[in-house]
């Protein structure tokens, strides 16, 4: 697969990225990296653009762990809820076949 590659600028510091994803969702990955970012330097005073990225890094990794927790925690109950649906048809048709 070939490698899209996408001139970007990131608090003053301009670089290209490569990626086998197309442009459009290498845009998307941008621009919520940057609206994040903007977040930061509204709630904080910060000037330092390492610190900047820092929070925003720390924010973001804050987000995805809190989303993988409650993914798994969807996943448990889905594995207990199907589960109890087993064990209530293994019931039902235990009982159909003692009733024969």
């Amino acid at each position: 697969m070939s490698k899209n590659s996408l001139r970007i600028e990131i608090l003053g510091s301009s670089f290209t990225i490569q990626s086998e994803d197309n442009l459009d969702y290498l845009r998307r990955v941008i621009q919520y990296l940057q609206d994040r970012i903007s977040e930061v330097q509204q709630n904080y005073s910060i000037a330092d653009p390492k610190k900047i990225l820092i929070l925003t890094a720390l924010n973001l990794v804050d987000k995805i762990l809190k989303l993988e927790q409650n993914q798994l925690k969807l996943e448990r109950d889905e594995l207990r809820e199907i589960s109890k649906i087993t064990e209530e048809l293994i019931f039902k048709l235990e009982t159909s076949i003692g009733e024969n």
